[in-house]
């Protein structure tokens, strides 16, 4: 069964919206995934062949098993894959308006995740009126 994260990676390799991106996650995962199959011809082609039609749905599901069979063989490529998409994929809905909001490691205290916000806002104590 293919694995829907793979599909939408090699979608994304595929489209070149990596190459575009360069200095973004979407670029990091385009290098790294482009230097780890550069050691074989077969893998090579299938993301070359992705790139130069990422319209062919068969040259995108080739691309798509390619990465899942390395991933199967070395896991540690497949978790690094897993770790690039899922910072390209917050950085592409970040760009387009949407909200992503990511905390790491260990908070004390609260969080507050905001988007838009109109009029006032207050922590803690309600401010003293007339002062």
């Amino acid at each position: 069964m293919t694995d829907p994260m793979f599909m939408a990676v090699a979608g994304a390799l595929a489209g070149k919206a990596a190459v575009a991106l360069a200095s973004s996650g979407l670029g990091s995962l385009y290098r790294f995934v482009k230097e780890r199959l550069s050691g074989r011809a077969d893998d090579t082609a299938a993301l070359e062949e992705a790139e130069a039609s990422p319209q062919d749905e068969q040259r995108v599901a080739t691309l798509s098993a390619t990465l899942e069979r390395v991933a199967a063989e070395d896991p540690a490529f497949g978790e690094r894959v897993r770790e690039l998409w899922g910072q390209a994929r917050d950085e592409v809905r970040a760009e387009s308006g949407g909200v992503v909001n990511q905390i790491n490691g260990t908070v004390h205290g609260q969080v507050f995740q905001l988007r838009d916000v109109q009029g006032g806002l207050h922590f803690g104590v309600p401010p003293q009126s007339g002062s």
